[in-house]
């Protein structure tokens, strides 16, 4: 339930993207597709996916908020590990202060702030969950894992994703709530 509670809130912290290497003219005016934000997601991570699916939305989510939520490792009994990309037009709460994170480290980047927060494992119960958001221009991009057991400070832990690979997707200028026509046709 805690897993559920805390990507729920986590929805509500996105990562609006400034670049993995990019810079402004990687950025577009087409509208976002919850498929263009799998594709760009993908061009950063493994490919073999158990599902792909866009993000499920709803009246709590900000009006325009989508995303692609990526499974791995999933085998019939478990859906797998939950990689989400949620993109959402305005920033609805300070990141580090959603309830129930045991940790939040925010830094200035080229573009914007980078946030990472995490919730540890509760045994027998969930796992926990990494979240990274990058914050530009009043919209947020969130690149959220749960995946792996949670014992403490993710930067310290060996994930399936890193934090760096995470922090990549989350600061590709393409995951904003307008991209290029190359991102769509992907």
């Amino acid at each position: 339930m805690r897993i559920r509670f805390g990507l729920a809130a986590a929805g509500l912290l996105v990562v609006a993207a400034c670049g993995a290497g990019g810079d402004a003219s990687t950025s577009g005016t087409i509208p976002i597709t919850q498929r263009a934000i799998a594709a760009v997601a993908l061009e950063h991570l493994p490919t073999n996916t158990t599902t792909r699916e866009a993000t499920y939305t709803d009246n709590h989510d900000p009006k325009g908020a989508l995303g692609a939520d990526l499974r791995y490792g999933g085998d019939g009994e478990s859906d797998g590990g939950l990689l989400r990309v949620f993109i959402t037009p305005k920033v609805t709460k300070k990141p580090c202060e959603v309830e129930h994170l045991d940790g939040c480290a925010t830094r200035t980047v080229k573009g914007g702030t980078l946030i990472l927060s995490w919730a540890k494992q509760e045994p027998e119960e969930d796992p926990g969950f990494v979240n990274v958001t990058m914050v530009r221009n009043g919209q947020e991009i969130r690149v959220g894992w749960s995946g792996d057991t949670i014992r403490g400070d993710p930067r310290t832990q060996h994930l399936r994703f890193s934090i760096k690979q995470l922090e990549t997707i989350a600061q590709d200028q393409r995951l904003a709530l307008t991209t290029t026509r190359a991102a769509i046709d992907a």
